[in-house]
């Protein structure tokens, strides 16, 4: 099951922050503690690390406010068995 990577509170009243910025790509392979982005409330700004090693899903836009504890990506485990392709019409 993924991982979810949420959005931190950085801000005293709960506001919603950006992502300023990803160091990572859709699909890239994230190591636990590796930083994943950067994001920002107001005047304050950190970053966030991967929670586990794994595969960054579902990247949110850069700039669009996301409310703190929201899902800003997902990292599927490396032990997760990627889902099995779709099987398309058959054909005789």
């Amino acid at each position: 099951m993924a991982i979810e990577v949420l959005m931190p509170l950085l801000g005293e009243e709960g506001e919603a922050g950006v992502v300023t910025a990803w160091m990572v790509d859709e699909g890239s392979r994230v190591d636990a503690g590796q930083l994943i982005a950067t994001v920002q409330v107001e005047k304050v700004s950190g970053d966030v690390a991967a929670p586990a090693s794994g595969v960054v899903r579902g990247l949110v836009d850069l700039n669009e406010p996301v409310s703190p504890g929201a899902v800003i990506c997902a990292i599927v485990p490396d032990d997760e068995p990627s889902p099995a392709p779709a099987s398309g019409p058959e054909t005789s």
